[in-house]
């Protein structure tokens, strides 16, 4: 995600988009911030990118935990994600995976652990600016738009100027 732009060969974008906290998977600066000078040189004037991301309230978050289920003929899926929140200094909130998949065969588990480098709306809005985008606007997962206001999850609507 930090050095896609030579991949394009000088092609250009009206539209780019990151779902789902991907971005926050570039854990240090300098690799957030090459990635959004990316964007910005892979969009034509005016274009958009829209990235998903949960903004964190340090201090003010509890730990929480997923569910997340799925069934097809006799196999079925049951993941569990725990996020344990990140403090300012740090940056970091940690991601813990359990899947438990169960087939015929027997059970399968499987487990990771990750770490997301995490934003509050000033650290978000101060690396947008300084990587020569501009913010438009946010909606949350329902399509509602966002004010400043940092909700759980957000899809940012970026722009190049």
């Amino acid at each position: 995600m930090a050095d896609f732009l030579d991949g394009l060969r000088g092609e250009r974008f009206d539209v780019a988009f990151n779902p789902v906290n991907t971005f926050r998977h570039l854990l240090e600066e300098e690799e957030a911030r090459r990635h959004l000078e990316q964007v910005r040189k892979a969009l034509h004037p005016g274009g958009i990118y829209i990235v998903g991301i949960s903004l964190a309230r340090y201090g003010k978050e509890e730990p929480l935990e997923d569910v997340w289920s799925a069934r097809r003929g006799a196999c079925s899926v049951r993941q569990i994600i725990q996020y344990i929140p990140p403090d300012r200094r740090g940056r970091r909130e940690g991601v813990f995976s359990h899947l438990a998949i169960d087939r015929p065969s027997g059970r399968e588990h499987l487990d990771a652990h990750y770490e997301l480098r995490s934003y509050d709306a000033g650290e978000w809005e101060g690396l947008v600016r300084g990587c020569g985008l501009q913010r438009l606007g946010a909606i949350d997962d329902l399509g509602r738009e966002v004010g400043s206001t940092a909700v759980n999850y957000q899809l940012e609507v970026l722009g190049r100027g």
